[in-house]
């Protein structure tokens, strides 16, 4: 199985692995489909063409005579509308747009009346004739660099044949993100045909048998999915851009200063939250603190896009600080409810991907997109002053990531790992606190692309293990941290991949002997951006840490051992 990153560690296109499942088994062979990545990662400002390589590999339990093997790229759009709207004067339920379709001929049985017109369409395609005005990309056919079995039609029994494949595609091509709603999809996949004529043993060296268009031929297909993605190019820049919020008067009694860590947020992963609580009143009482987050998601029709239907805002419960029965007030003073001191509450938030089968959280999605979603982050405080209840409610927006735009897929490998042979990561992760790091929450035998459903955690109560669902929920928090105890989700387990600090290099195809400088550039910790001890000028403290970091100047380096291996290339890329 493929490391689904953009540095993929030792990816062999040309074995297959005992975990894979073939997309086409039949009684005469087995198809596999092995790519370099099933994720493939398109920059929001991108510059270079999007690749998709990869290999078709056939096992033959039986002879066959090969016919055609045809693979295609392909990815729809579709638009649900329940209740049915008017379109160009049909009322329709349906709606599909086609993205993109591209035929790739990985094998042509090629005979005397198909043989020239082959070579020329060889030589007259090129990458721009696969683009329309719409920016759909049509489905002109592209030939694969692999071997072309003019002379030979028959495919041995318990023979291996492989065959390999390189989309290119422009860099100005849209593609929407995959994305699977209650009203919408996007979905991408890899489709192979082939036609094939299983053999006889007696009947393979017969001329009259091999050229006949008998009835016996079949058309099988399979499937490969495949994942679009969209990483912010300007996220390296954009992680240290706290969000502030602050009211310095609240009813001449309380002022408050909240800091999200964070500007983008991350699905499955942690974000840094601090309240600053400034009591100017001796007589309020904060009874709770609650953060939710709330989604809207809006679907534009392909064929009118002035139709389109807004689903209402769904709004999820991630934290709750509440008071406890020795400790009436959040800002009083050591569990004495007579004093009442300032306060300033650190919390590191869950934001699961998935709340449980049905409730899940949507990454934002690219502005071409006919599905835009849309979060905001919500500030909830009870508050008592002078015998009255009021509530404080503050949201701001904020845009949310999927999970695979993690370090791990965002930031080069540390080289600096390779001298010592430590495959080791540095300590930071801005998304991963050290409690969590450090916990056996994070384990290596869970894929990337596995779902976990998250486990409730309510606080200060007995451990209770129900089944809600098809989800496990425990009521006491896996991971014990101060940070974590007020979390309403928490993991029951998380993907090493996904939580390094950054991407993995391959330590064994790299030679040890270059001389690589000591760079050690971390970005400052939670403990440096949100002190506790002199918690009153908090915003100048972080805005004066920031300002003075700066990664240091790193030197060119010969890297020509670092050349990636061209053996399995196409001859048209290596030209």
């Amino acid at each position: 199985m493929a490391h689904d990153t953009i540095f993929p560690r030792g990816t062999n296109l040309f074995d297959i692995n005992k975990q894979s499942t073939p997309i086409i088994k039949t009684a005469a062979f087995k198809a596999y489909i092995n790519t370099l990545n099933n994720i493939i990662y398109v920059p929001l400002q991108n510059t270079q063409n999007i690749i998709i390589s990869g290999t078709v590999i056939i096992i033959f339990n039986k002879t066959c005579q090969l016919n055609n093997l045809n693979l295609n790229l392909n990815g729809k759009f579709e638009l649900y509308w329940p209740e049915g709207v008017f379109l160009n004067g049909k009322k329709v339920y349906h709606e599909s747009n086609e993205l993109i379709n591209i035929d790739y001929i990985l094998y042509e049985n090629n005979n005397k009346n198909n043989n020239k017109s082959n070579k020329t369409n060889k030589k007259n395609l090129s990458t721009s004739d696969l683009f329309q005005s719409n920016n759909t990309v049509s489905s002109k056919r592209r030939y694969s660099d692999s071997k072309l079995f003019d002379n030979n039609t028959i495919f041995n029994k318990g023979q291996q044949y492989t065959f390999s494949f390189q989309y290119i595609l422009p860099k100005d091509i849209i593609l929407q993100d995959s994305i699977k709603t209650d009203y919408s999809m996007v979905k991408y996949q890899l489709s192979l045909n082939i036609n094939y004529k299983q053999l006889h043993h007696n009947n393979i060296n017969k001329p009259s048998f091999l050229s006949s268009s008998s009835n016996n031929k079949i058309n099988m297909t399979g499937h490969h999915p495949l994942t679009i993605i969209h990483i912010p190019s300007n996220i390296i820049l954009d992680d240290y851009e706290s969000i502030t919020i602050n009211n310095n008067n609240w009813k001449n009694s309380l002022h408050y200063e909240i800091t999200i860590g964070n500007k983008n947020i991350l699905l499955d992963a942690y974000l840094p939250i601090s309240i600053h609580f400034i009591p100017l009143d001796k007589k309020i009482s904060i009874e709770r603190v609650q953060i939710f987050v709330e989604e809207k998601i809006i679907y534009y029709s392909t064929i009118n896009p002035k139709l389109h239907r807004s689903s209402s805002k769904k709004k999820y419960i991630l934290l709750q600080h509440s008071t406890t029965t020795k400790n009436k007030n959040l800002l009083s003073s050591d569990n004495n409810n007579n004093y009442i001191e300032n306060k300033f509450l650190q919390y590191e938030i869950f934001i699961p991907y998935c709340f449980n089968s049905y409730k899940k959280l949507y990454p934002d999605q690219i502005k071409d997109s006919n599905v835009k979603v849309q979060h905001w982050i919500k500030f909830e405080f009870n508050i008592i002053l002078n015998n009255k209840k009021f509530d404080i409610i503050i949201d701001t927006p904020i845009t949310i990531l999927n999970k695979f735009c993690s370090n791990s897929n965002m930031l080069l490998p540390n080289y600096n790992n390779l001298k010592t042979n430590n495959s080791n990561p540095p300590p930071y992760n801005r998304f991963f606190p050290e409690s969590v790091l450090k916990s056996t929450t994070i384990t290596k035998n869970l894929h990337a692309n596995d779902v976990v459903l998250s486990s409730v955690v309510i606080n200060n109560k007995p451990r209770i293990k129900n089944n809600i669902h098809g989800s496990k929920r425990y009521s006491n928090p896996l991971i014990k941290s101060p940070l974590l105890q007020n979390n309403i989700y928490q993991p029951m387990s998380l993907s090493f991949d996904l939580t390094t600090s950054q991407a993995m290099s391959n330590n064994n195809n790299i030679n040890n002997n270059n001389n690589i400088n000591n760079i050690s550039i971390l970005p400052p910790s939670y403990e440096e951006l949100f002190p506790i001890e002199n918690n009153k000028n908090v915003t100048n403290e972080i805005t004066d840490k920031l300002s003075r970091f700066e990664f240091k100047k790193v030197e060119e380096q010969d890297l020509t051992d670092f050349k990636l291996t061209e053996s399995w290339l196409p001859k048209s890329i290596i030209k």
